[in-house]
């Protein structure tokens, strides 16, 4: 039984505490609420998370925002991301049966619910070919670096960051990874590759283009997001062949074909 930390233990701690504890072997707690975690157990600070969870296999985010506490965690306490996971009660798993025990890195799950299309349409992890637009990060929010650690490849648009190069060379290595910014100058060569079935896109208004005059990037497509997307975007993508799948926070369209 893996031994965790888990962070965040509020109502939606209490509510599946027995769910959680039948599958960790929780030592210890932490939350901005010390005295909650007192009436609880072990108690570890924010200040001391980086430290203890060396220790442990990983620490166990509750709260209903959990990428807004793991980037915190990551930014202002120095947490490895790698040593944090979320956490889908049993009874939400329903779209998310048979997932992989990974950490899943997408803001809003998008990751999760890749691996659950996959599923559906019969492909691989390892054959995906991918392209992913708008990251901040080659591994935060990123809906394809799980892809990448089972063997799929692509192409991904980051913003400029302090440790892009470092991080690309140690995560991404193999991925072709492009600023935002040369989108425009890099899409028509993309569009003659023409092998990619996975688009990822976080923020449209970045690529400041319109997707849909590209038909040879979508013709073997098999899975997109967009965010922001609009009821024309919709249109255009169901005349594609493309099934409506969900919408996550009422921002990213998922549609697969």
């Amino acid at each position: 039984m893996e031994r965790i930390i888990v962070y965040g233990v509020g109502n939606l701690f209490q509510k599946y505490r027995k769910e959680i504890e039948s599958i960790y072997q929780v030592v210890a707690y932490c939350d901005i609420n010390v005295e909650k975690v007192k009436k609880i157990g072990q108690l570890i600070s924010r200040e001391n998370l980086a430290k203890e969870v060396m220790q442990y296999d990983f620490i166990l985010v509750i709260p209903s925002d959990a990428y807004v506490i793991m980037r915190e965690l990551s930014e202002k306490f120095n947490v490895p991301y790698e040593k944090m996971r979320t956490f889908i009660p049993k009874c939400d798993k329903g779209v998310y049966q048979n997932l992989p025990d990974i950490l899943f890195h997408g803001k809003y799950m998008e990751d999760a619910v890749i691996f659950v299309l996959l599923q559906k349409i019969h492909v691989k992890p390892k054959d995906i070919q991918y392209i992913e637009i708008g990251l901040d990060n080659v591994i935060k929010g990123s809906a394809t670096y799980n892809l990448y650690k089972l063997g799929a490849r692509g192409v991904i648009f980051v913003n400029p960051y302090d440790t892009f190069n470092e991080e690309k060379s140690l995560y991404r290595s193999q991925d072709i990874c492009i600023y935002n910014n040369f989108i425009k100058l890099s899409l028509p060569q993309l569009v003659m590759d023409n092998n990619y079935n996975l688009i990822v896109i976080h923020n449209l208004d970045i690529i400041n283009i319109n997707i849909f005059k590209y038909a040879d990037l979508m013709s073997k497509v098999r899975i997109l997001f967009l965010s922001e997307a609009t009821k024309k975007n919709v249109t255009i993508l169901l005349n594609m062949g493309f099934h409506w799948y969900t919408t996550i926070k009422s921002r990213i369209l998922i549609m697969y074909r």
